[in-house]
């Protein structure tokens, strides 16, 4: 494949992908692989049109949360991202939730974080929302993510009452939000 073009390479690639998962010549691979996943796909119902409650309790479900908002990654993701602004109140409330979940971020990470239910919450209603990422926090948090990224966010709310600094903050924010529309 050394010498084969960039195209090539790519087409040898798909065409693999679709031998190895049982692709016939007849199907796509995205309809092959949702009908063989067991993962609900995007418009499955088992993601979409739940009580706004009900999805919130689906976050650690999720299991790959896209950098830049994309769709079509992780059918739970989407299905936030469909519920928008109905399902922001619950995903404030789970700001505080301290259980541990898989990190679904394709970050690297950080050896002294463990990734929470309410970290993933609050990256939900940044993507939701389209909040600035640290409007909520306070100013020395806000100089600290200029320099340290998004560790700044980890190392505030690695306090228990940080997170409900932030939840107040979010609560706050919402309310003002809603009036305002």
């Amino acid at each position: 494949m050394r010498y084969l073009s960039s195209q090539a390479k790519l087409s040898v690639v798909v065409l693999l992908l679709g031998v190895a998962c049982g692709v016939r010549s007849t199907e796509t691979f995205e309809a092959s692989r949702a009908k063989n996943s067991q993962t609900p796909q995007l418009g499955s119902n088992k993601s979409q049109g739940q009580p706004p409650s009900e999805l919130c309790n689906r976050i650690s479900d999720i299991k790959s949360f896209p950098m830049k908002g994309e769709r079509g990654e992780d059918a739970i993701y989407d299905a936030f991202m469909d519920a928008g602004d109905a399902v922001s109140p619950c995903l404030i409330d789970k700001v505080t939730d301290s259980t541990v979940m898989n990190d679904p971020r394709s970050e690297p990470g950080y050896p002294d974080v463990e990734i929470r239910v309410g970290d993933i919450a609050y990256f939900l209603v940044v993507d939701i929302t389209k909040l600035s990422f640290t409007e909520p926090f306070p100013q020395s948090v806000q100089r600290d993510y200029k320099r340290e990224g998004v560790y700044a966010y980890f190392k505030f709310v690695k306090d228990p009452a940080n997170r409900q600094r932030l939840q107040d903050r979010l609560r706050a924010w919402y309310q003002q939000n809603q009036k305002s529309k």
